[in-house]
């Protein structure tokens, strides 16, 4: 596994390489961040313990020293643009330290309009890239530096979070604290250190990060604890114990349980998966030639930044029609992991324990033949999200929109499936409400009732009566 080493032409702090993608080799950048912005096809995009689907006209940033991959399994244009950090530490003297969630998808209100901005900055650069000879240096300067601006003063996770403008004196403590962090993994770090380090209270710092994050210091800096010990597992012949002590776990069993909460498996699995990725894949990725994406493109990209065009890249600008296309856009492609665990700390925080979804509707199940055809890799993303957010679903059943044979046909599949390929654990994770527009409920009625309470636990089950 590689630190790939970025070549920058002299006299720029960045780099833009076109390409048609397959497969790159894990690695990562010491001092870089990189930008993969697709401008056709699908690209999918493995960093750290986050997974991201690219279409196009989307982007994502990916931090310095994060190990990661690019892959796909079709044609593509991808541009990959490198920015060395290091060259902005002047305008910007904490960006080494910080965490930057930048996306082009999944923004809060008050970065949709910057995401869209960083994608016309990208564009220009990439238009006075492919000039090649005929750069104007002062201009794509200028455009990196705008850039590199807004990715910092808008999309670290503290803004993701909050959401609005948040006092420059408060930023300044924030990044000290991340510095902190960044510099001292391997220590016991405690919030009595860091209140100490600031002059205050500890009771004001633990209410100052929770304010600037909503989750948890501890979780936070375990966090970034595996990040660091995924590196030198993947990359030393270190064994599982010194690693667990270089990364500032007081045991390794802290090690083994924060690893698996943020990776989603076992030290050991991780790096079998990656040895056996680096066996299999090497770097497979076709070249595009400037002149190729001057003549083809430069049209479209001058037409997008004329006239902001939605039509170029309509999958990311269209907003979703159907309660499915906002749950896979506002919460299954959340994009990152630790945007979903301050999403899960501060929906705990206020009660949030169910969330109530339409999936018998025809959106996910439709009938062919007299039988119900579920989307079940749609179905398995939804309970895979339950689970991980410790909530129940809560389906909705609104019984006049079906015959009752339909409804049969639907909840026995349903139950069956989940009972043989998930357990009896899964099952108890959904809760049936089932909605009647009248108080006389028929004898079907009732025995669609009774087949619920013979394969569901009773509890589990809710009547009523909804007027319309």
């Amino acid at each position: 596994m590689n630190n790939e080493t970025v070549c920058y032409d002299q006299g720029f702090s960045c780099r833009v390489d076109s390409c048609n993608i397959r497969q790159t080799a894990p690695h990562w950048h010491d001092t870089d961040i990189e930008i993969v912005f697709v401008l056709e096809g699908k690209v999918f995009v493995h960093a750290v313990y986050d997974n991201f689907q690219l279409a196009a006209g989307d982007f994502v940033v990916i931090n310095h020293e994060d190990i990661h991959t690019i892959h796909s399994e079709e044609d593509n244009v991808t541009f990959l643009i490198h920015m060395s950090l290091s060259d902005f530490e002047d305008s910007h003297p904490f960006i080494m330290f910080q965490d930057l969630m930048c996306e082009s998808f999944n923004t809060n209100s008050s970065q949709t309009e910057y995401a869209r901005i960083l994608r016309k900055l990208f564009m220009k650069l990439i238009l006075e890239w492919v000039k090649r000879d005929t750069r104007d240096a002062n201009k794509l300067n200028a455009l990196i530096e705008d850039s590199i601006k807004i990715m910092a003063t808008r999309f670290d996770i503290a803004h993701y979070y909050n959401d609005r403008p948040i006092p420059d004196h408060q930023l300044q403590r924030y990044y000290r604290i991340m510095r902190s962090i960044a510099l001292h993994y391997d220590e016991k770090i405690t919030m009595e250190d860091i209140a100490s380090e600031e002059y205050i209270g500890k009771n004001y710092i633990s209410q100052f990060w929770k304010k600037m994050l909503g989750i948890n210091f501890t979780d936070y800096l375990n966090s970034r604890r595996t990040e660091v010990a995924q590196k030198l597992m993947l990359t030393t012949s270190l064994n599982l114990q010194e690693i667990s002590l270089k990364c500032g776990f007081s045991d390794s069993k802290y090690f083994y349980k924060y690893f698996k909460r943020w990776y989603g498996t076992t030290p050991s699995e991780h790096k079998k998966k990656y040895e056996s990725l680096e066996k299999k894949t090497g770097h497979s990725a076709i070249p595009l030639e400037d002149s190729l994406i001057s003549e083809k493109y430069s049209n479209l990209f001058v037409d997008y930044l004329v006239e902001d065009g939605a039509e170029f890249f309509p999958l990311t600008e269209i907003p979703p029609s159907s309660w499915r296309q906002k749950f896979e856009q506002k919460v299954l492609n959340s994009g990152r992991r630790i945007k979903r665990e301050m999403m899960k700390e501060n929906q705990r925080s206020i009660g949030l324990k169910e969330i109530f979804l339409p999936l018998f509707d025809r959106n996910v199940v439709h009938f062919s033949e007299g039988e119900p055809v579920f989307d079940w890799n749609f179905i398995g993303e939804v309970i895979h999200y339950s689970r991980e957010m410790n909530y129940f679903i809560c389906i909705e059943i609104n019984y006049s929109e079906r015959s009752h044979q339909d409804w049969q046909k639907i909840l026995d599949r349903f139950t069956t499936f989940v009972l043989s390929l998930m357990g009896k654990e899964c099952l108890s994770r959904f809760r049936f409400h089932v909605y009647f527009t009248d108080v006389h409920i028929d004898a079907e009625s009732q025995e669609l009732i009774n087949f619920l309470c013979e394969k569901t636990d009773s509890r589990s089950l809710k009547v009523a009566v909804r007027y319309q």
